[in-house]
């Protein structure tokens, strides 16, 4: 599992070297040639660079192990990661409209030939990326962040090869414009899921795909279960939910270990490996004031 934190942390890091790479180059032509389309990408990869830099330090903090202040360890701070990304991912989208909207009443000329050519280099630098970022994207939050950046760099990148062919084939500079708009109409619902996904996780709201009142009814049906309270289902990261419940029983205290593992059982079926189990003999409510006393 560490080989393979550090295995991923270090594709993150190539991706990160060459988006940074590739937008000094974007930035300076963009401002050479005038493109809003350009310039849009390459603002959008500069905010790459500050995300893809946030997934890594996250994917490297949430590898410390546990401590005596942070006793679940430090796996949320890839949730952190993925959140900061989906912000910043909607602060440039804001940038996108407001100058796109300027744009299309105030169009300026632009020179489709370095558009073109600087368009085709960061396709190839973003799909490099992306087969980089693949196989890491599937169970990983935040390095789904990183993953949807990086596609939606080269989606500009396609943006911005077919606003140099319209501009100069027709000469349509609004080409440019629209093209950014339609690149933030396609990350905007993508950027709102991933932001809604880190804030479910933030918020301690039961994982994704986890029904609660189907696990409180396979728990009340466990032999020897009377009732099933205090039960709390969340997560730490995309890939860690956790468990705790209480049980109310009147089974002898030899079959509590029993009990505890078809508990655990039946969380596992629903994707919960870590588990907290506690048997109570009464209700709370309706336990003792005073604790029996210890005999022997």
């Amino acid at each position: 599992m560490h080989d393979h934190g550090s295995l991923a942390r270090r594709k993150l890091l190539w991706v990160l070297v060459l988006t940074g790479g590739f937008m000094t180059v974007e930035f300076t032509i963009g401002l050479y040639t005038g493109s809003l389309a350009l310039l849009a990408d390459a603002g959008h990869m500069l905010r790459d660079v500050v995300g893809l830099f946030t997934a890594w330090v996250a994917s490297k903090l949430a590898q410390r192990p546990a401590d005596e202040s942070a006793t679940y360890g430090h796996a949320r701070y890839e949730i952190l990661g993925g959140f900061a990304n989906a912000l910043l991912l909607l602060g440039l989208l804001g940038y996108i409209a407001i100058d796109g909207v300027r744009r299309l009443f105030q169009p300026e000329a632009i020179a489709p030939g370095a558009l073109f050519v600087v368009g085709a280099l960061g396709l190839l630098v973003n799909l490099v990326g992306l087969l980089i970022l693949r196989s890491e994207a599937t169970n990983n939050l935040n390095f789904r962040g990183a993953y949807l950046e990086v596609f939606a760099d080269a989606l500009g990148s396609i943006g911005v090869l077919a606003a140099a062919t319209i501009i100069a084939l027709t000469g349509w500079v609004y080409a440019d414009a629209l093209v950014a708009f339609g690149i933030g109409g396609w990350i905007l619902p993508r950027t709102i899921t991933l932001l809604r996904e880190a804030l479910e996780i933030l918020l301690e709201r039961a994982p994704k795909g986890v029904d609660t009142a189907k696990l409180r009814a396979e728990l009340l049906s466990i032999p020897g279960v009377e009732a099933v309270h205090d039960l709390h289902v969340w997560a730490l990261s995309d890939r860690y939910p956790i468990l705790t419940v209480h049980l109310v029983s009147q089974l002898p205290c030899h079959q509590y270990p029993e009990l505890i593992e078809n508990a655990r059982e039946v969380a596992r079926t629903h994707g919960i490996e870590h588990v907290t189990v506690q048997i109570e003999p009464t209700p709370l409510g309706d336990a003792p004031h005073e604790p029996p006393s210890a005999k022997g």
